[in-house]
Formats: structure tokens, C-alpha cells, sequence
């Protein structure tokens, strides 16, 4: 099949070619500059995706269950074990050890844990409510993440 990866901002194309799946091309470009793709859903379960740089793409619902994540970064930070996502909230979540980016938001942990009522009420109009009734949820998903 025809795969064609593109910029999630701009549409330019940053890998094209005929590959089994978007894992097959993924991994036969290892290392590539992934940044600001648009990876919504693929399936990438045990792909080598060493020295890959995922900052700023979209991880949403992408499957990275057993992927080889050595030297991958996502937005600065070295990733040294598979992020938690969590789905089916208002808000997407992904969890890495030193960053929690909720919905577009993305910040390190320590920011989201010293964030004032008056910072998250300018995210988004319902985004108070929300945060008070999952902020502890979150930050213990955070946590666990942390020590595993």
C-alpha cells in the first residue's frame, strides 16, 4: 500500500512509499524526524521506533503496546517506557514521567500540580470542573507511571 506521512500542520509529506502498513514504513525509517505528524490511531505495536522524534506529533489512540522507544523523543523529553494515553474522557491524556499533556494541552507534571483555578479556567470554559473532579486521578496515574 501507498503510505504517505505528513506534517499534521503544514500537509508536507515527510515519508512516502509503498510499505506494508504504517508500522512497516515506520520502522524501515528508523530514526526519522516524526515531529508534528499526525499518527491518530496507527497501529504501531512493537515497532522500532528507536531514535524517532515524536515531539509534537499526534499520539492519540496510537498503539505503541511492546515498541522499541529507545532513544525516541516526544516534545524534549527522552522516552524510556511507553506513555499512558487515556481515552473516552472530554479530555484525551498522555502521561509521560515528566510531562501530562490533556486534550492540547501539554505541560510538565510539576506545572500541572501547582496550576491555579484562574490558569485552567483559561484553557477551556468546562476545564475547571473537570480538573477538580480528575486532577487526583491523573496525578496518581502520573505517579504510578513514575515508580514502575
Amino acid at each position: 500500500m501507498n503510505i504517505e506521512i505528513k506534517n499534521r500542520y503544514d500537509e508536507k509529506i515527510i515519508l512516502c512509499g509503498e510499505y506494508e502498513s504504517i508500522k512497516d514504513c515506520l520502522e524501515k525509517n528508523c530514526g526519522a524526524n516524526l515531529s508534528r505528524v499526525d499518527l491518530f490511531g496507527a497501529n504501531l505495536s512493537r515497532a522500532d521506533l528507536s531514535g524517532a522524534n515524536l515531539s509534537g506529533a499526534n499520539l492519540s489512540r496510537v498503539d505503541l503496546s511492546g515498541a522499541n522507544l529507545s532513544r525516541v523523543e516526544y516534545n524534549r523529553e527522552k522516552l524510556d517506557k511507553i506513555p499512558i494515553q487515556v481515552l473516552g474522557l472530554k479530555y484525551q491524556i498522555l502521561i509521560t514521567k515528566e510531562q501530562i499533556k490533556i486534550g492540547c494541552e501539554l505541560h510538565k507534571s510539576s506545572e500541572w500540580e501547582k496550576f491555579k483555578d484562574s490558569r485552567i479556567k483559561l484553557m477551556d470554559k468546562e476545564a475547571l470542573e473537570w480538573w477538580k473532579a480528575n486532577k487526583k486521578i491523573i496525578m496518581g496515574l502520573h505517579k504510578n507511571h513514575c515508580n514502575l
